[in-house]
């Protein structure tokens, strides 16, 4: 599969998870009469993430629109998902504090969450610069692929959340 189909095929993904966790979002609060900041920072996660995926999936076209050539485009665009994550990882880490977490699991998967983030933007470093990597499509990918993971881990709790909220409220 070229790098092109890839994109694309990865922009309706985005759009798609983006689309539904609104409409799940609309209905569900609709309904509900207390919503937490959890469900409202779950569904800003959603919509911020995916957005970005799919404006992130479709630049490399921007490029080649202009007559780069493949090197170049994964390089600027691995330099421009570099000043991405890093001003994402700047964000998250002044609005989430591991110390607030009731739980260690969760306090390990935040960490976990985090290291692997700036993991990806090391990797997105190197292929910008050239260095390890050859200016190639894989760490770009790489730092798409990984929030959408998280978005879509995230649309699993906001379909099921509240399932789950009135199982325990019946068991009680």
């Amino acid at each position: 599969m070229e790098e092109s189909s890839i994109l694309l095929a990865f922009t309706q993904v985005s759009v798609a998870f983006v689309g539904f966790a609104s409409i799940v979002a609309t209905f569900r609060f609709k309904d509900e009469f207390s919503i937490n900041k959890n469900d409202a920072n779950d569904l800003q996660l959603i919509v911020n993430s995916g957005l970005m995926g799919t404006f992130f999936s479709i630049l490399p076209f921007v490029f080649w629109s202009f007559g780069f050539k493949d090197s170049s485009v994964w390089a600027l665009c691995s330099g421009i998902m570099s000043i991405n994550y890093l001003c994402f990882i700047y964000y998250l880490s002044r609005k989430v504090r591991i110390s607030k977490f009731r739980r260690n699991k969760s306090k390990i998967l935040v960490s976990i969450y985090f290291i692997i983030g700036i993991l990806i933007l090391i990797l997105n470093c190197l292929n910008a610069f050239n260095i390890v990597f050859l200016r190639e499509f894989g760490p770009f990918f790489l730092s798409l692929i990984y929030p959408l993971c998280m978005v879509g881990y995230m649309f699993t709790r906001l379909l099921f959340l509240p399932i789950w909220r009135n199982l325990k409220k019946q068991q009680s």
